[in-house]
């Protein structure tokens, strides 16, 4: 299954197989100034849970001392890329996704 979805200069690209879900992200490079990066809250509708998709990049000022290899919270910190996956998905669940574009907050 294939989905675009567009939030003002943020576009999103997701791809569906069988246990991974594939995600794009694009935004107009003037979006782009300040951006930590993007984290994605995953809600289950068949186990009723929810929670932010994890990642192994962290931000310095935010990590509380992690050990090397620990998953991150991509709400804390956020994917510093454009692209990343969700690898514990599975087709016989409903599924959906939030995301979001991270900058640092105002001072």
């Amino acid at each position: 299954m294939r989905v675009q979805d567009t939030s003002g200069s943020l576009r999103l690209n997701a791809i569906a197989g069988t246990y991974v879900v594939m995600l794009g992200f694009d935004m107009d490079q003037a979006d782009c100034r300040s951006l930590l990066g993007f984290s994605v809250n995953r809600t289950s509708h068949d186990e009723d849970e929810s929670g932010y998709l994890t990642g192994m990049k962290g931000f310095a000022a935010t990590d509380p001392g992690f050990a090397r290899g620990a998953q991150y919270s991509t709400h804390q910190h956020p994917v510093q890329s454009f692209q990343c996956a969700d690898y514990s998905a599975n087709s016989s669940r409903r599924s959906a996704a939030r995301r979001a574009s991270r900058k640092p907050p105002h001072k």
